[in-house]
């Protein structure tokens, strides 16, 4: 594996992305383009760092993209 370094608030991870990476790249990048702020958590941080899970999956935290209205009268 290769190194794994934070510079600046972002983590670089050294090595060719798998099937999961491109899956949280694309994910990512579809994000971005709709404006929304994102963040991965949890699992995934713990994968891209180097750790054994028994699950592959991606969690993530984003921004509301507005408040919640009431339907109700």
């Amino acid at each position: 594996m290769g190194g794994i370094e934070l510079r600046d608030g972002t983590l670089l991870v050294d090595r060719e992305p798998n099937d999961l990476d491109e899956l949280a790249i694309l994910f990512s990048t579809l994000l971005d383009q709709i404006g929304i702020g994102h963040v991965f958590i949890s699992g995934y941080v713990a994968i891209l760092t180097g750790r054994a899970r028994a699950t592959e999956d991606i969690e993530s935290c984003s921004r509301a993209l507005h408040p919640t209205k009431s339907t109700s009268s």
